[in-house]
């Protein structure tokens, strides 16, 4: 019975810390991705999430780990590419916890829960940040244009991004 206990101990660990379904097939299509994420840790690599509906169909996705964490919040990010007119950025920042006050008129509610802030600090760029308390995680979404254009996605197309993301 132990025997069997320890089996099931070891897969649930597995489980939990596998990436997620979008990060795998991500990383199986882009060599150069799945170098660069890989130097996460394993537990790191499970808390990166990316969103099943994206906006548009990229025509290239590059990615980006800062791992200093003496510099700069450690974080990993994908970015998703459309020519040179728009990229969309998923970001999991790890080790950090953004206060985000859901009275705020811009303050959201994503289907797990989460509070999350619309943040249009500029007419070309669009971003979408939560937190995760108990994992000490904070996840953001961008949205950027072109400079000096107007930003065609609305609200509603960052939370569905957001929502679609495990």
């Amino acid at each position: 019975m132990k025997h069997l206990a320890g089996i099931l101990t070891l897969i649930l660990l597995y489980g939990c810390s596998s990436p997620s379904p979008e990060l795998e097939s991500l990383m199986k299509e882009h060599p150069d991705i799945q170098n660069e994420l890989n130097t996460l840790s394993d537990s790191e690599l499970s808390e990166v999430k990316l969103p099943s509906h994206l906006p548009f169909k990229p025509d290239t996705i590059s990615s980006n780990v800062e791992k200093d964490a003496e510099l700069h919040p450690r974080f990993a990010e994908v970015v998703y590419h459309i020519g040179s007119n728009a990229n969309l950025t998923v970001a999991t920042y790890f080790n950090r916890v953004e206060h985000i006050n859901p009275d705020l008129p811009s303050s959201f509610q994503l289907k797990d829960g989460s509070i999350a802030d619309m943040r249009m600090n500029q007419v070309d760029i669009r971003e979408l940040v939560w937190s995760d308390k108990k994992r000490k995680l904070t996840y953001k979404i961008s949205l950027e244009v072109v400079p000096q254009t107007n930003n065609p996605w609305t609200t509603e197309d960052m939370l569905k991004i957001a929502d679609s993301m495990k």
